[in-house]
This record gives structure tokens, C-alpha cells and sequence, in this order.
């Protein structure tokens, strides 16, 4: 039983060195988006939300929001009650992951001011 086990751990340490196999790794989403937000009239921004391509929103943390995810396109909506809301399209860019390795993403960052309705 012992040698079978240490067949199979050699058998598998030599086909993960072969050029024909693919060792997918289990990659961590990446920060696409870091969002501070602002406001000229109100110190405070309770409630505030971000909507990012038209999924559910989900609140920000005071006054951060941030969005995990890797390269692409985001529709961002950004706002809090009595405020408007802010559209705003973000172009993310970065690399794919490859055989063995993660993608990486360059994260971009916005400063948004708020406005109150």
C-alpha cells in the first residue's frame, strides 16, 4: 500500500513537469476598483451603495467601496440616500492567468464626489 501511494506521488510530480499538462491554480479575484467618496455637505455618508453592472448593489464601508474582479469593463452606479447617484464606466486593465500562474489586474482608483439631491 505504501509503494502504491508513493507510485502515484512520483506519477504525479513527473506529469505535472510535462509541457503538456496544465496545473490550474485556485487565483484569488483581484481589486479592480478602489472608490473614496466625498461630499461637500455632509460628513457622514451613511447608507452609501455601489451598483456594478446592473447586479444588486451592496453598501460601502465608510466611504470606501471597493470592487473585486479582474480585467473588463464595469458599469459602476455610486450613491447614498440624499444624494445623486453616479454613473461612472471604468476600463480595467491587466493580464489573464496563465498554465500555472493568476492573472493580475492594475486597479484603478476614483475619487467621488457626492451631491445631494
Amino acid at each position: 500500500m505504501r509503494n502504491m501511494i508513493l507510485r502515484m506521488l512520483i506519477l504525479t510530480s513527473v506529469l505535472s513537469c510535462s509541457s503538456d499538462v496544465c496545473i490550474v491554480q485556485p487565483c484569488p479575484l483581484g481589486l479592480a476598483v478602489h472608490i473614496t467618496l466625498h461630499s461637500a455637505t455632509s460628513a457622514t455618508l451613511p447608507g452609501a451603495f455601489i451598483r456594478v453592472n446592473g447586479q444588486p448593489a451592496y453598501a460601502c464601508d465608510a466611504r470606501i467601496c471597493s470592487v473585486a474582479g479582474g480585467a473588463g469593463m464595469y458599469s459602476l452606479e455610486i450613491g447614498a440616500p440624499g444624494f445623486q447617484t453616479i454613473q461612472r464606466t471604468v476600463q480595467i486593465t491587466g493580464t489573464s492567468a496563465g498554465c500555472s500562474s493568476c492573472g493580475t489586474v492594475d486597479t484603478q482608483h476614483l475619487d467621488i464626489e457626492l451631491v445631494p439631491t
